[in-house]
């Protein structure tokens, strides 16, 4: 479990250190003059799953490495806990994918108005 959370905690850093690189990237867009409102949505979104996700985790790692023993009830709350972070990562990783289409999108129609 600890692996895992260990896993997913470095998944989201790495995704939260592109967030800025994704906004400027849509700045120049928007000053641009290109529509990025769907692209602002989609960024928002995906930033409201890594706050939530990193929520989860907050304190995981010290509370399933404490010295007292483990009870069942301990290892099922940390179980639905990482269940939780899971589907918040895979729903991050479609938005991610999203993202790139729509910024693709949004390029070549720049070039092609260009």
């Amino acid at each position: 479990l600890y692996v895992r959370a260990s896993a997913d905690t470095a998944y989201l850093d790495a995704v939260g250190g592109r967030v800025t690189a994704i906004q400027s990237k849509l700045s120049a867009l928007k000053a641009s003059g290109t529509d990025v409102t769907a692209l602002d949505s989609a960024l928002s979104d995906l930033q409201a799953k890594v706050t939530d996700a990193q929520g989860h985790l907050t304190g995981f790692a010290a509370a399933l490495l404490s010295p007292q023993p483990t009870s069942a009830a301990q290892v099922a709350t940390a179980t639905a806990t990482l269940k939780a972070v899971h589907t918040d990562v895979a729903a991050i990783r479609q938005d991610v994918k999203s993202l790139r289409q729509a910024r693709r999108s949004v390029k070549n129609k720049v070039a092609a108005a260009g």
